[in-house]
């Protein structure tokens, strides 16, 4: 699961056996914040929409993940689990 897709919903979720990262979509600007603090999981195309690189982030990638959710300033990312 990558960007924006076609079925542009408010939210999108991406499971892995302990966590759980939701995205709104409603509320992210683009503005790269997470992408500086968790690269193998965010990037910025060339459209400035947020795409997510690993649909599957493991657990070694929390810290950074929890770093790119506290970064962004719409709040726009949320973790569960």
């Amino acid at each position: 699961m990558t960007g924006r897709g076609a079925e542009q919903t408010k939210e999108r979720t991406m499971k892995d056996g302990t966590m759980n990262v939701t995205v709104d979509w409603n509320l992210c600007d683009g503005n790269g914040n997470c992408t500086a603090e968790a690269p193998e999981v965010f990037a910025l195309n060339d459209d400035d929409e947020l795409d997510v690189l690993l649909t599957e982030p493991g657990e070694e990638l929390r810290a950074g993940v929890e770093m790119a959710a506290a970064a962004c300033p719409k709040r726009a990312i949320t973790i569960e689990g």
